[in-house]
């Protein structure tokens, strides 16, 4: 199974005929004839399973409907945290919490909420914080 959930627009040179040819159950924003093995994700199956509404990368997606199989444990593994993708980290965060909120455990690469900080207080607050760089 794959995720695809950018606009079909976006998509970098290759990446259909790569899809195409891998032959997987391939989920997208709506089912693209294109792609024979596409399925269009269950938006609005998650937004009233969760009561949630808040998507900003992949991943996201990702897990949101795995919330949605309640399943005991969910693992995060290839999720890239570098400064790059920063920004996306809090929607991912919101998604575990409401994973954690709903008694899933929920196991991400462990430095992938590292954090810089540059007022200093790593040291007062580490504890309670997680991990700081």
């Amino acid at each position: 199974m794959a995720f695809e959930m950018h606009d079909f627009g976006v998509w970098p040179a290759g990446r259909l005929e790569h899809i195409i040819e891998s032959d997987v159950l391939t989920y997208c924003p709506t089912r693209r004839a294109e792609i024979p093995r596409s399925i269009e994700y269950p938006l609005n199956h998650v937004e009233q399973e969760t009561g949630f509404d808040f998507f900003g990368s992949t991943i996201d997606y990702m897990l949101a409907l795995a919330v949605t199989a309640k399943p005991q444990r969910i693992g995060i593994w290839g999720v890239s945290g570098d400064e790059e993708y920063s920004y996306q980290r809090v929607s991912l965060a919101a998604w575990m919490g409401l994973a954690i909120g709903r008694g899933i455990a929920v196991y991400p690469r462990p430095d992938w909420f590292r954090w810089r900080d540059p007022g200093g207080l790593a040291g007062v607050y580490s504890h309670r914080y997680g991990w700081v760089e």
